[in-house]
């Protein structure tokens, strides 16, 4: 009886706890009771007893990274904004009179917008909605194109849509304003998958019954 080789110090802790969840998963699968083994439910139940709090803990640490990629996808279409009034402040001194005329009329239409990367998310989604849509009319898109800003318009379009695709398949999960030790909690628990997972090999070798070769097998079936 063997199990199948992994570092578990290698598991990101979103993974650590889709691993854990998978071995209970799997062992359920077998049908097994764990009380076959009164040692063995010992550290199984202890598994299950720590799962809802290291779930919490690894809660927090999801919702701080999609708060902080929230932030970092907003911040470019923050930028993609400036570009946009750069690139039409750069012909404030044209010469050309038509290109003149298109930035006096691209630069009122962008005072209009002023100060829209600095209002919060939904505000400035529908702010930027407004803009592309206003860009892309026929009053306003000969200008574009003339003073050829449309590259920067389309850089606004694409930062916008991914913005909105990450803000709206946020997760709306409610997190605990409670604290969390993430590394001494992950190393409770994986300390005790660990002892089981020993167990289970070391009692199978010496009595061969089925329930070890089965929970083994279950073991394993996370660890490929």
């Amino acid at each position: 009886m063997k199990k199948y080789p992994i570092d578990l110090t290698h598991l990101r802790y979103i993974e650590s706890g889709q691993f854990l969840h998978r071995f209970v998963s799997d062992f359920k699968g077998t049908g097994l009771d764990s009380k076959t083994d009164p040692n063995f439910d010992k550290l199984y139940q202890d598994i299950l007893q720590q799962q809802p709090i290291y779930d919490s803990a690894l809660g927090q640490i999801f919702a701080k990274a999609e708060t902080q990629y929230i932030a970092e996808s907003d911040l470019v279409r923050d930028r993609k904004i400036i570009s946009i009034r750069r690139a039409v402040s750069a012909f404030e001194y044209i010469d050309d009179p038509a290109k003149k005329i298109a930035y006096r009329h691209l630069n009122i239409l962008l005072n209009n917008y002023k100060g829209l990367e600095k209002d919060n998310y939904e505000s400035e989604t529908l702010g930027i909605d407004n803009l592309l849509n206003d860009l892309n009319r026929s009053v306003y898109a000969p200008f574009v194109a003339l003073l050829g800003i449309g590259e920067h318009v389309t850089n606004l379009e694409i930062a916008a849509t991914k913005f909105k695709t990450i803000f709206d398949t946020r997760s709306n999960k409610t997190v605990s304003t409670e604290v969390y030790n993430a590394k001494k909690l992950r190393k409770n628990i994986f300390d005790v998958y660990v002892q089981l997972v020993d167990y289970v090999i070391s009692t199978g070798k010496i009595n061969g019954v089925a329930f070890y070769v089965t929970t083994l097998t279950a073991i394993n079936n996370g660890r490929k």
